[in-house]
């Protein structure tokens, strides 16, 4: 039996998975880190044991892509989105329950692999239901990568 977890993969726009049970009930994106009201009443339906947040890691100097100091901005956007998810759901009357955040580091949860194969197991590791979840969600196809993200995120950590 699989955990109730809700799985983020940050960025500027950051792909979001819940897991209810190990099995996906839903994902999508949020831009800029901003909690809208689908994603807030969403969240309403479950109790989560866990919040999973990739955070940001350092590469060796040669596989490290772009600027490094880009990552102590995104870090420091993931700590203050943990925080707003954590106010959200005492604002909600959640407080009931205390779901562990746990931070995972990008190659710790799915190794080297390149992320259009690691995209296309993912995908190919859901169920008939679980993929209507991904294609019903209204991401648009730029963005669709960070949403699976989530989803094999959360599929990790079940």
């Amino acid at each position: 039996m699989g955990r109730n977890v809700l799985a983020i993969d940050p960025g500027k726009i950051a792909g979001w998975a819940i897991f209810r049970g190990g099995k996906l009930q839903a994902a999508g994106v949020l831009k800029e880190y901003m909690i809208t009201q689908e994603f807030r009443q969403t969240c309403l339906l479950h109790e989560f044991d866990e919040i999973v947040i990739e955070i940001p890691q350092v590469y060796p100097q040669k596989r490290q892509p772009g600027n490094p100091n880009h990552l102590i901005k995104m870090a420091f956007d993931v700590g203050e989105f943990a925080g707003r998810l954590i106010g959200m759901f005492w604002t909600l009357s959640l407080a009931r329950f205390e779901p562990e955040i746990v931070l995972v580091k990008p190659h710790e949860w799915k190794g080297s692999v390149p992320k259009d194969i690691h995209n296309q197991r993912i995908c190919g590791s859901l169920s008939e239901h679980e993929s209507a979840i991904i294609d019903a969600a209204g991401v648009a196809k730029t963005h669709r990568h960070n949403m699976i993200d989530a989803v094999g995120l959360g599929l990790w950590r079940q």
